[in-house]
């Protein structure tokens, strides 16, 4: 897994809120990996984009129906609950108006034969934020590339870049 910290890494904008996610997760045993996916992975982020995060749990329900968590990762202005199917999602409105949809989901969600929904959500662009063990990332290998996913140097034009960057800059921290 590459990091998340070279300038031209379309994800800089992020780091720090990728950072205290990957920590977090860190210190919950029931959480068995978190996965950025969407426009912020293919480089096709703009200023209104939000973050997806796909967190695989023992224990998606229960997340889903206690909200605390969501204050370790940033102040909370509003959440709304979306039902994916096997993913259920909480689109949250952090501090700086930072938006997230963090999708809820156990090792079953990757499990083969991989539903037809999952894979192409994979195949939209995946990286890994946070992974207890390797059963993830080999869950995953089919969908990580150097172009897509694991943190090549792919990008938005570098005019939507700089008014993504400066956006966020100007956005107090989360």
């Amino acid at each position: 897994m590459k990091p998340f910290s070279r300038p031209n890494d379309v994800l800089h904008p992020l780091q720090p809120f990728l950072e205290r996610v990957r920590l977090w997760a860190a210190t919950r045993p029931d959480i068995a990996a978190i996965l950025l996916v969407g426009s912020w992975v293919r480089g096709e982020a703009g200023p209104e984009s939000d973050v997806d995060l796909v967190i695989v749990t023992e224990e998606p329900g229960r997340m889903l129906n206690d909200h605390g968590w969501l204050d370790d990762l940033g102040t909370v202005h509003s959440v709304q609950e979306e039902d994916w199917g096997r993913v259920q999602s909480l689109r949250v409105v952090h501090a700086a108006e930072l938006e997230v949809e963090y999708g809820l989901t156990d090792r079953v969600w990757l499990a083969e034969p991989m539903d037809p929904g999952t894979e192409a959500v994979l195949k939209g662009g995946v990286r890994i934020v946070f992974q207890r063990d390797d059963h993830i990332s080999r869950a995953l290998e089919p969908f990580l590339s150097d172009d897509v996913g694991a943190g090549g140097p792919v990008g938005p034009t570098p005019k939507g870049q700089a008014t993504t960057r400066r956006r966020m800059a100007e956005r107090e921290p989360w």
